[in-house]
């Protein structure tokens, strides 16, 4: 099986995208448990991380419904 070249490169993409934010996040979340403390840290993580969830699941039902048109 061999893919198309803009799916290898939507791959590689995500792969560093996924590799970059998973090496950065937890010492993020150290430098403002630093700075502002862990309790208001803590809320910012966490409504960044919900806003990157809800903005996955937007994207995946908008990418499907392209698909679906096509």
């Amino acid at each position: 099986m061999k893919l198309q070249p803009n799916v290898k490169l939507r791959l590689l993409i995500m792969f560093i995208q996924n590799t970059s934010t998973n090496s950065v996040l937890p010492f993020m979340a150290l430098l403002l448990t630093h700075y502002l403390g862990g309790r208001k840290a803590g809320i910012i993580l966490i409504v960044g991380v919900a806003i990157k969830l809800i903005s996955s699941i937007f994207n995946q039902s908008q990418f499907s419904i392209s698909l679906l048109y096509i």
